[in-house]
This record gives C-alpha cells, sequence and structure tokens, in this order.
C-alpha cells in the first residue's frame, strides 16, 4: 500500500536545486528499502544515509545553517529545541517549553550546548488531487564544537 502511494504521487521531482535532488534521492531510497522489505525502520535508515549526504557529521555548523537557510527560503518550517527552550529558526525569540513534561523530556534529550533542529514542509513537489508527499529531518549539532553531530530524516505520502 504504502509503494503504491509513493507510485501515483509521482516519485520524480525535476532536479532544479540540491533541494530538489535531495528529495528525489529521498524517495528512490525509500520506494527500494520498501521494495527490500525493510518495513518503517528500513525506509527511515534509507531517507537519513540520503540526507547524511547533503547534512554530513562533522559539516561545520556555518555550513549547516547555510543550507538550513535555502530550506528556510523554500517554505520549509524550522525550529530549534535546546536544553532551556525553543525557538522558530533563525529569528525567533528562545522561549521555555510549555508545560514541565515537555521541559523535562527535552532536558533529558538535548544536552547543554546541544541543539536539535527539525526541519520540516507536509507538502512538497507536484501536487496530486488526492495524494501529498512530506519530508521531515532533524539535525543535532554541537555548539561548542561548532559541527552536526547527526541527521535523521523520513518521509512520507498521505492521501485523502
Amino acid at each position: 500500500m504504502a509503494l503504491t502511494v509513493f507510485f501515483i504521487a509521482g516519485c520524480k521531482v525535476e532536479d532544479k536545486t540540491w533541494i530538489d535532488k535531495m528529495l528525489s534521492e529521498m524517495e528512490t531510497a525509500w520506494i527500494e528499502a520498501d521494495k527490500a522489505g525493510g518495513g518503517q525502520d528500513g525506509r527511515d535508515k534509507a531517507v537519513s544515509l540520503v540526507a547524511t549526504k547533503y547534512f554530513r557529521p562533522g559539516m561545520p555548523m556555518a555550513e549547516a545553517f547555510e543550507l538550513l537557510n535555502q530550506l528556510k527560503s523554500q517554505e520549509f518550517s524550522i525550529y530549534e529545541y535546546r536544553h532551556e527552550g525553543t525557538r522558530i529558526w533563525p529569528n525567533g525569540e528562545l522561549k521555555p517549553y510549555a508545560d514541565e513534561a515537555r521541559k523535562k523530556k527535552f532536558e533529558r534529550e538535548i544536552t547543554q550546548g546541544t541543539s536539535r533542529f527539525t526541519v520540516r514542509k507536509d507538502q512538497y513537489g507536484r501536487e496530486r488531487l488526492i495524494i501529498s508527499k512530506g519530508v521531515a529531518m532533524t539535525l543535532t549539532v554541537d555548539a561548542k564544537k561548532a559541527v552536526v553531530i547527526s541527521v535523521e530524516a523520513n518521509i512520507w505520502a498521505s492521501s485523502i
């Protein structure tokens, strides 16, 4: 079923920019992992592997921020999560977490001096009548060392 939704949604993105190329490569990796029977974990792992080509571990933060700015200009939403709070990236005000449970969760998951960036676009590529495609990536950066530590990504197709 999942593979059918991606084929109907169209898996070829015209490679106009590095972003289009990345999305196209993610879709191809997702389809290949699905064919191999890897399940959701296998598909996410394959898509994350593609994302690491563009946001590689060890990449300087300045270089990653340049790419994030390009994603932002293409209407990707980007949120930064830190040990002490969250903000809309790049210029949003850092605000404390809304409730105690969320605060404790992020304080456990994100150490001091580390930021987690969530990059998301709920619709990309050619829109179809009843199908939309989305993408999300999570980048973890070490602010002290000023480098990307890790990246995870997933894509999905949903229908009405």
